[in-house]
């Protein structure tokens, strides 16, 4: 057959490959690692619920720990994995405390409004409410209830009031004296400021008020509390913002699934596993729900005993409440067994199956919730959705639960209710913190363990932020650059690579991202100086930029991003922005000018520009090797973080020349040691109090005890004669010579 006559070959498709790392995710349902598998059968959409916050105070770091590092998992979910997801997340705005803040609120605000000035009225009724604090303080002697003898109790208070690490009960106790101890202090000097005067009692004054007078409030009033929600709701959203967190898909508030949680808790009722008793307050019935086949506590089976808390006509103390009777100045709704409101477990039960239905994928929340909150959740869903009350279906609600770690400083977990803790604004506002920085802490302590904030943890947060700088720093070559690809370009995509597949089986191995930030600094090692073409230094720092724009950091604006969003808006990838503006000006600096003849005071003067000036307005200029006439390498950036870069530099430099002077010294040190010691006569050298009798030759026979001088010691000296006779013999001849 001619050739030309020939059949093309047949095509061979490409293997499959079957290599690639299934995700897995630590499930708190297995207490283990397992695979995880979308209720979608098309594989593409995640439905997910997040237990959000009860709003009645500031948000603090660790609320930041647990939604900023949902967000982290939520992003690589969404960006990394490919997958739609459905992200449900709720507001308690009516709560216990929420009432009990909003009730206190109100009166302190209406009791100043009616009481302008400190009068007698004001301080009798302070005076009462600082007896009425005392007494229901756990723990405060009634003896010192009396304000005249509390100030001599006090003093001998100093060890817990100066503590720093203090367990929940001596925190709360600790909260409670302090605001006594202010109140005291007020009511001795009685300021004539009233502003200064109701700020000193106002913890006691309107927890007072709030308890006295709450019977002013009927069930129907809602706006009190709905407002004091509402305000906090709005502040938690900011802080969120701030933290540039994702806001949810969905946002589901209780106020506004009144309804829905009063028919989900009649079908429990229904399917016969919970029961009203008289005035109102329906329980869920766990020995009903556990003989029909149900396991109870799932999350933490330790618990089974429940809550164990006895109260009026309860079947069980393990039983919980679904449905709460509204006690006098309490709002309420009309329900089917009085006037009350949802309990705090049903309304996250009664929401997500409003929204997400009989089963979903994802429950997060933090890992303080487990018991009794997710457990009860997980009873009461499958209470519900259960049909048959002769038998346990197979009801699996939630698939995969996620618990996020605690933040804790010196030891002590941040806590709303315990008054210990660092709002997320304080923390930004000091300085001390970064939108950014915290977010790369609570990926490096990963998103399940307990968290500690440290000063060696900060120090490692700062040195990641500066490397990954690096990474995005190189912006462009001078005029006369070649893009030669040899070893060193080879191999930075092969470095490229590996770190590539290393961060796609850390957040494989059940979002891993603390090992997926140590893979990012592989590549801040490369020196992009070693490189003829920067092509690939900057494929680098594009790549880099996309991952660390899933994680959430944002990135830089432009046509071709590189870095992240700086923290006040003109962001080291930013500087792109500024780049050609300043590049045509910036390259005449970067020429090398070797064959020309350059005055030395020019160029003090292009590297006083170079190194102080150019730097402040975000520019960075590295040499490259000048012997092939390599130009130097341009870098734009954050002026603050190339600057930080130029000083860690320096400090790099300095020490490596501390260490080698350091080392000529020791070096120096050594040979006069040398001299001195070849300047003793062998003969001479053993001829201490440590010996009595020596040979001619100056050695050892006979020790100071008299003993004579063993033969294998006697061996061991003249090793050490011969040698020193050695460096005598030679520095008599040079000094000879």
């Amino acid at each position: 057959m001619a050739l030309e006559n020939r059949d093309p070959p047949t095509w061979s498709p490409p293997r499959v490959s079957t290599s690639s790392s299934p995700l897995l995710l630590h499930n708190s349902l297995t207490r283990s690692k397992t695979p995880f598998v979308p209720v979608d059968p098309t594989n593409r959409k995640i439905t997910w619920y997040c237990c959000g916050p009860t709003v009645y105070d500031a948000g603090h770091l660790g609320h930041a720990r647990n939604y900023l590092t949902t967000d982290v998992l939520r992003r690589i979910m969404r960006d990394y994995f490919g997958y739609e997801v459905i992200f449900v997340q709720n507001v308690t705005d009516v709560d216990d405390k929420i009432i009990k803040r909003a009730r206190e609120k109100h009166f302190i605000a209406k009791y100043r409004k009616d009481y302008p000035t400190i009068d007698a009225q004001v301080i009798e009724d302070t005076r009462l409410a600082f007896a009425q604090f005392a007494r229901d303080t756990k723990g405060y002697p009634t003896a010192t209830v009396n304000l005249g003898s509390f100030p001599q109790w006090f003093t001998t208070q100093k060890e817990l009031i100066e503590s720093p690490i203090l367990d929940e009960d001596q925190t709360i106790f600790k909260v409670r004296v302090l605001a006594l101890n202010s109140a005291a202090t007020a009511l001795q000097s009685l300021t004539s400021d009233p502003a200064a005067y109701y700020a000193a009692v106002d913890g006691i004054l309107s927890a007072y008020l709030g308890n006295v007078k709450k019977g002013d409030i009927p069930t129907s009033e809602h706006a009190i509390f709905a407002d004091y929600a509402a305000y906090w709701e709005d502040q938690f959203n900011e802080d969120l913002r701030t933290l540039n967190c994702l806001p949810p898909t969905i946002t589901t508030r209780v106020s506004e699934f009144i309804p829905e949680n009063i028919a989900f808790v009649q079908q429990i009722i229904d399917n016969g596993f919970a029961y009203a008793i008289p005035g109102g307050t329906v329980y869920f019935d766990v020995t009903a729900f556990e003989k029909a086949g149900h396991f109870y506590a799932k999350l933490e089976p330790g618990n089974r005993k429940g809550e164990a808390k006895q109260e009026e006509e309860k079947r069980s103390p393990r039983d919980f409440a679904l449905w709460k009777k509204s006690r006098v100045g309490e709002p309420g709704w009309t329900s089917p067994w009085g006037e009350g409101r949802p309990g705090w477990h049903i309304e996250c039960s009664a929401m997500a199956s409003e929204v997400l239905g009989g089963q979903f994928d994802i429950h997060s929340g933090g890992i303080d919730l487990a018991f009794p909150h997710h457990d009860n959740e997980l009873a009461q869903a499958e209470a519900y959705w259960h049909k048959d009350p002769a038998k346990a279906e197979k009801v699996q609600w939630v698939n995969y639960f996620l618990h996020m770690g605690h933040l804790s400083i010196a030891g002590a977990k941040m806590s709303k209710s315990l008054k210990n803790f660092i709002t997320i604004r304080e923390a930004l506002d000091s300085g001390d913190w970064t939108a950014r920085k915290l977010r790369i802490l609570f990926m490096m302590g990963g998103w399940k363990g307990g968290l500690e904030i440290s000063q060696n943890f900060r120090g490692e947060v700062d040195l990641w932020e500066k490397n990954a700088v690096q990474i995005f720093s190189p912006a462009a070559e001078g005029p006369r650059h070649r893009h030669l690809f040899r070893s060193q370009e080879k191999q930075l995509y092969q470095d490229l690579e590996i770190v590539q597949k290393d961060i796609h089986e850390a957040l494989c191995d059940s979002f891993n991202t603390s090992a997926a930030l140590s893979a990012i600094l592989d590549l801040s090692a490369s020196n992009p100086t070693a490189y003829f073409s920067l092509n690939g230094v900057k494929e680098v720092a594009r790549w880099v930029t996309k991952v660390l724009q899933i994680f959430g950091f944002g990135s830089a604006g432009g046509s071709d991003p590189i870095g992240w969003a700086s923290e006040t808006g003109a962001g080291t990838g930013a500087a792109h922005d500024t780049q050609s503006v300043a590049l045509p000006y910036v390259k005449h600096l970067a020429i090398t000018h070797k064959e020309q003849g350059v005055c030395p005071e020019l160029l003090k003067l292009s590297d006083h520009v170079r190194d102080h000036q150019l730097l402040q307005l975000g520019v960075n200029l590295e040499d490259r090797d000048s012997s092939v006439g390599e130009p130097a390498l341009i870098k734009f950036g954050d002026p603050a973080e190339l600057i930080a870069a130029r000083e860690a530099k320096m400090q790099v430099q300095l020490e490596k020349e501390r260490k080698k002077e350091a080392a000529r010294l020791d070096a120096l040190r050594l040979e006069e040691e040398k001299v001195e010691k070849a300047k003793v006569n062998p003969k001479d050298m053993f001829r201490t109090e440590e010996y009595a009798q020596w040979d001619d030759d100056g050695i050892p026979t006979v020790d100071a005890q008299g003993e004579e001088v063993t033969k294998s010691k006697r061996k061991t000296l003249k090793k050490a004669w011969d040698k020193q006779k050695k460096l005598y013999d030679a520095y008599t001849t040079k000094g000879d010579s």
